[in-house]
């Protein structure tokens, strides 16, 4: 039997969902405008970036950054929308702050 979780993680889980959400949602926003500033805002000093044909692959902020840099010089406009989201917590921890 599960253990029922209390209102405090579940309140804590609510908002980190609709952060999630908006998170992506400001994703696509900052790609769009290429806004250099907005996107390295998206991510932690400590970030991974990679699609799954490994044309993009950085680690950290800053090589994120110059790797959408080198994808802009490539591209032409783009107009990214969101889709639903499936989100899942495995463990309590992954609720904790954490450090940008």
């Amino acid at each position: 039997m599960s253990q029922q979780k209390t209102l405090e993680l579940r309140v804590r889980e609510l908002e980190a969902r609709e952060a999630i959400r908006a998170l992506v949602a400001r994703y696509c926003l900052v790609i769009d405008d290429r806004d250099i500033d907005g996107i390295a805002a998206l991510f932690t000093k400590t970030a991974l970036f990679r699609s799954k044909d490994g044309v993009m692959n950085a680690s950290g902020r800053a090589a994120i950054i110059e790797q959408f840099h080198g994808r802009f010089a490539v591209l032409g406009p783009s107009n990214h929308f969101t889709h639903d989201h499936i989100i899942w917590f495995e463990g309590d921890d992954v609720l904790a702050p954490s450090e940008n």
